[in-house]
């Protein structure tokens, strides 16, 4: 699973050195963007969009890497793809031996899409897998940002289909600098940032249901790791009584489920014993653990919380 969390950040931080570089040229000279806004304006849109469809597409390979052997097994890998939608070129790639043709399962062969990666696209790609992404629609963080930032994603009304609206305003962007090469009218850099980071909300929530359906699934063995003590949400730390059994170090994934539902994935960072600093905590300690989210800013744990333990994803 750390596949996964890994393609997260890597994309976060392509994304935040385009708007790191945005606010550069808006604090430079404004001649010399002025006279050279066609090659920057068309670059910058593009890369972002780019950087999102490569995303989208090796987050839903990457998790189709995990589940395959099960895919498989199950007789369904072959009907979860769907052939019969695959273009000539991909199909011609096939080698026929004794009656059979095989095909080497690559990342194209498993993410073609014909359009765009908006929302319906992207729907499409994930439930190839049966991962359900309409929960993007009532992400609050998401949801808030759109309605705060309404001029620049063009949404002229509050509506179920504001994520959808915010989608198309930026695939028709890019589709317009890529296909033209007479610009008319171009955003304002604020805009751009804006719309770079709608992608980052985007990307933490998507890999954050992948991570929940990969830990969810059949099979996989998570313990509790014992008696909330105490949660300091300003500085994320976590006092627990360590349940028996249990071990705890940095390579490990701590689940939180309330109501028996996941609500945060956590990763140890630092650990502490009687104020002694520790690598690993273990069975029976009264532990101080150090936690950074994964895809959100900030956990808040609750006594009544269960925490799981997933052991070496890191």
């Amino acid at each position: 699973m750390d596949e996964l969390i890994a393609l997260n950040e890597t994309f976060l931080e392509q994304i935040n050195t385009i708007i790191e570089y945005i606010g550069k040229l808006v604090n430079t000279d404004k001649g010399y963007y002025r006279f050279y806004q066609e090659i920057i304006y068309v670059g910058v849109v593009n890369r972002t969009y780019s950087l999102w469809e490569t995303f989208s597409k090796d987050l839903v390979f990457c998790y189709y890497e995990l589940i395959k052997e099960q895919l498989i097994k199950d007789g369904k890998l072959v009907q979860k793809l769907k052939l019969n939608e695959l273009p000539g070129y991909i199909v011609e790639e096939g080698i026929i031996h004794d009656n059979y043709i095989y095909y080497e399962l690559k990342k194209e062969f498993v993410t073609y899409s014909t359009k765009n990666i908006g929302i319906n696209e992207l729907k499409n790609l994930f439930a190839r897998f049966d991962v359900d992404v309409d929960t993007l629609y009532s992400n609050r963080e998401i949801i808030e940002y759109l309605k705060e930032n309404a001029e620049a994603f063009d949404i002229q009304e509050e509506n179920q289909e504001i994520l959808k609206t915010a989608m198309s305003r930026l695939i028709n962007e890019r589709n317009l600098v890529s296909h033209s090469a007479s610009i008319e009218n171009y955003q304002s850099l604020e805009t751009i940032k804006t719309w770079a980071h709608f992608f980052t909300l985007l990307a933490n929530e998507l890999t954050f249901l992948i991570c929940k359906k990969f830990v969810n699934q059949d099979g996989m063995c998570l313990d509790n790791i014992g008696k909330i003590v105490k949660f300091y949400k300003k500085s994320q730390v976590l006092c627990i009584d360590i349940a028996d059994c249990i071990t705890i170090n940095s390579r490990s994934l701590l689940i939180v489920k309330r109501n028996e539902q996941i609500k945060y994935l956590l990763k140890p960072i630092s650990f502490m014993v009687n104020d002694v600093e520790k690598e690993y905590v273990q069975s029976k300690d009264p532990a101080g653990i150090k936690l950074r989210p994964l895809f959100r800013d900030k956990a808040d744990i609750k006594d009544t919380d269960n925490i799981m333990l997933l052991e070496n994803v890191f």
